[in-house]
C-alpha cells in the first residue's frame, strides 16, 4: 500500500514539475513576441505653419476648431510615425510662445465613386481614420506610429493621399509643426488637386 502512495505523490509531482515548465516556456516565448523593437527611418519631413481659414477643416475633432494638412506617399511603406508640436503666443510677454498640447487623428482618402452612378461626381472620395494620438478619456501620446495591418484594405500605407486633422481645442491662431518618418518620400500639401 505504502509504494502505490509514494509512485502516485512521484507522478504528481512530475506532472506539475512538466506542468512549470511548460509554464515558463509559454511565458518566456510570449514575452519575447510581445517585445517591440524601434524601427528605423531613413526620411524625416516636416510641414511648418501657422492656422489659418484654408487649413480650418469642417469635420471637428470634439467640437474644437480642426485644421488639416494632406500627404501623399508614391510608394508603399510598412510604418509612418508622426508628430505635432503646436505654439500660441503669450500677449504679456511679447515674443515668447508656449507648447499647447496637440491632438490628431490621421485619415487615408479612399475612392467610393464605384459605389455611386456615373453622374454623381460630388462623392468620389471619403477618409477613413487609421489612427489617432489620444484614446476615448484624452490620454494623449507626443508620438503616434501607425504600422500596414495585413490584410486590411483601409489601414495600409500604399501610394495614395492621406490627412491630418488636428487641433488644440483653443479658437486662438497658432503655429505648429507636423513631423513625419517614412523610409518613403512624402509630400506635404495644403490642398489637394
Amino acid at each position: 500500500m505504502r509504494s502505490e502512495n509514494s509512485v502516485n505523490n512521484n507522478s504528481i509531482s512530475v506532472k506539475e514539475t512538466v506542468l512549470l515548465i511548460a509554464i515558463v516556456l509559454h511565458a518566456a516565448l510570449f514575452s519575447c513576441a510581445s517585445v517591440k523593437r524601434e524601427i528605423s527611418y531613413s526620411q524625416k519631413k516636416a510641414y511648418t505653419g501657422v492656422t489659418s481659414p484654408s487649413l480650418e477643416s469642417k469635420k471637428t475633432i470634439d467640437r474644437g476648431k480642426t485644421y488639416m494638412v494632406y500627404f501623399k506617399l508614391k510608394e508603399k511603406d510598412k510604418c509612418v510615425k508622426f508628430s505635432i508640436h503646436s505654439r500660441v503666443p503669450i500677449e504679456s510677454v511679447g515674443e515668447k510662445e508656449k507648447v499647447v498640447k496637440t491632438y490628431f487623428i490621421v485619415e487615408k482618402r479612399i475612392d467610393i465613386s464605384r459605389f455611386y452612378r456615373e453622374e454623381d461626381t460630388s462623392t468620389q472620395y471619403t477618409y477613413s481614420e487609421i489612427g489617432r494620438n489620444f484614446d476615448h478619456v484624452w490620454n494623449r501620446k507626443q508620438q503616434l506610429t501607425i504600422c500596414t495591418v495585413p490584410g486590411d484594405p483601409i489601414k495600409k500605407f500604399d501610394t495614395g493621399i492621406f490627412r491630418v486633422r488636428f487641433t488644440t481645442f483653443t479658437n486662438e491662431e497658432f503655429r505648429f509643426k507636423i513631423i513625419l518618418y517614412s523610409n518613403k518620400a512624402v509630400t506635404f500639401m495644403e490642398q489637394i488637386e
